[in-house]
């Protein structure tokens, strides 16, 4: 994969969440440092050139350089997180499925997916054939796509 801070890759979480980020945002993460792990542990990451899974997540420290900022950085939860990166040897066709599931899920909590109604998002999908196409499908490659930039 690619180290472009403002690459869009599409997370899969183990809990079926299909997730944008930014590749930037694999630096920085919200929430209290245990459920950091446990909300991520082996989540797939799907970039045009490539597979990874999520093997770990380590808090390296809180956002900001003074002292206040360190403050707000406990209260709000923002922590400077490493993630590590395992090669995630998956066949397309799984992938595909893997993320037809997530929006079906997102489909029957009534959820719009990637600001497009995921019927739609599902025909488009179903016809591809590659992750450059995947992520046309799903509008990923717009410039003006935004995703999230904070785990």
């Amino acid at each position: 994969m690619t180290t472009d801070a403002f690459e869009v890759l599409l997370m899969l979480r183990a809990d079926g969440a299909l997730l944008p980020v930014y590749r930037g945002a694999l630096s920085q993460a919200q929430g209290w440092p245990w459920s950091i792990r446990r909300r991520y542990r082996g989540a797939l990451l799907v970039g045009r050139s490539g597979l990874s899974r999520v093997a770990g997540i380590e808090v390296t420290g809180l956002v900001g350089r003074s002292p206040l900022a360190r403050v707000f950085s406990v209260l709000n939860g923002d922590w400077r997180v490493a993630v590590r990166l395992d090669d995630a040897p998956l066949a397309f066709d799984a992938v595909r499925d893997a993320v037809m599931r997530g929006l079906r899920a997102h489909d029957a909590a009534g959820r719009t997916t990637f600001d497009r109604p995921p019927a739609g998002c599902l025909a488009a999908v179903a016809r591809v054939d590659s992750l450059v196409g995947l992520f046309a499908a799903l509008g990923l490659d717009d410039p003006a796509f935004e995703a999230l930039d904070v785990l």
